[in-house]
């Protein structure tokens, strides 16, 4: 199992409680931490916070509960915490360790971590070159923060025609992965941030415009039962096709059919339009859900 924590921003406006400005995306608003299901696209937990906490701001307390949960589910189940550099924490690292799950965490690059790239990337006797070159490293580091060292695996690139190479940094406890996998597990959670949009635009959990914090909390939560609600309906009745449709485009194909109600004796029916484009889409899902 993989959980891809996030965060994301809500607008805010004029006076709302615990609306403050936010330095990453200039602007006054809330800081929700967000957690997917990285193979299913289920959203896992939803944390509204207040809008100038740091991305990682309670991330222990709040991802806790679900390695929990699925740690003591009744398979022995592996899991992978992937996150963006926002996350990078000492203390995620030794949560995930005392929970026996494994992590997967961006770091940002600093004066030593770019020191020890420099010294392993190779430039070659041709320091400009037609073509791209990149480099795979791996090294053991422990800043102080950390409880101990972990693995951090390293991408050098050097675009074609450039001097130098800019390099990405990873963390993580997968000691026995190729470096090149690693690298492929953490750029496939790319898939978070189009689901992030999703619920934002097509379930509105960033209308989050009342006074009242615990208002907009509320919000919050029922956007993402929401939001999973459809998500579970792409899983268990859309056909394979039809999966990964937007919820706008759900609506107009699945939920804004034109009918009219007929009263007969005692009894009212709900009659469809029988010049419905989408009519075949809609019996086949509705089959599909009675069967479950």
């Amino acid at each position: 199992m993989i959980i891809d924590v996030d965060s994301t921003h809500t607008d805010t406006y004029g006076y709302q409680e615990n609306a403050n400005f936010n330095a990453h995306y200039q602007t006054n608003g809330y800081h929700p931490l967000i957690a997917f299901d990285g193979m299913t696209g289920m959203l896992l937990a939803t944390k509204l916070r207040p809008g100038n906490v740091y991305t990682s701001n309670g991330i222990v307390d709040f991802i806790n509960p679900i390695l929990s949960h699925y740690r003591n589910h009744s398979c022995d189940m592996n899991i992978l915490v992937r996150g963006d550099s926002g996350f990078s924490s000492g203390e995620l690292y030794q949560s995930c360790d005392d929970q026996k799950c494994k992590f997967l965490i961006k770091l940002k690059a600093n004066t030593k971590l770019q020191n020890m790239a420099e010294h392993n990337v190779q430039y070659g006797n041709v320091p400009i070159v037609e073509s791209s070159k990149i480099q795979y490293f791996e090294l053991k580091y422990q800043p102080d923060t950390w409880a101990k060292p972990y693995r951090v695996v390293l991408k050098a690139v050097r675009p074609a025609g450039e001097l130098f190479f800019s390099y990405e940094f990873l963390v993580t406890n997968l000691y026995s992965i190729d470096i090149t996998d690693v690298f492929k597990m953490y750029h496939n959670r790319g898939i978070v941030e189009n689901s992030i949009k999703e619920i934002k635009d097509g379930f509105f959990m960033n209308k989050t415009d009342s006074h009242s914090f615990r208002v907009n909390t509320v919000r919050t939560i029922l956007s993402s039962l929401a939001f999973n609600i459809v998500q579970s309906m792409k899983c268990l009745a859309l056909p394979a096709t039809e999966s990964c449709k937007q919820i706008n485009t759900l609506r107009l194909q699945l939920f804004r059919i034109p009918a009219k109600i007929i009263r007969h004796s005692r009894s009212k029916i709900i009659q469809l339009s029988r010049f419905n484009v989408y009519d075949r889409l809609f019996w086949r899902v509705l089959e599909r859900i009675e069967m479950i």
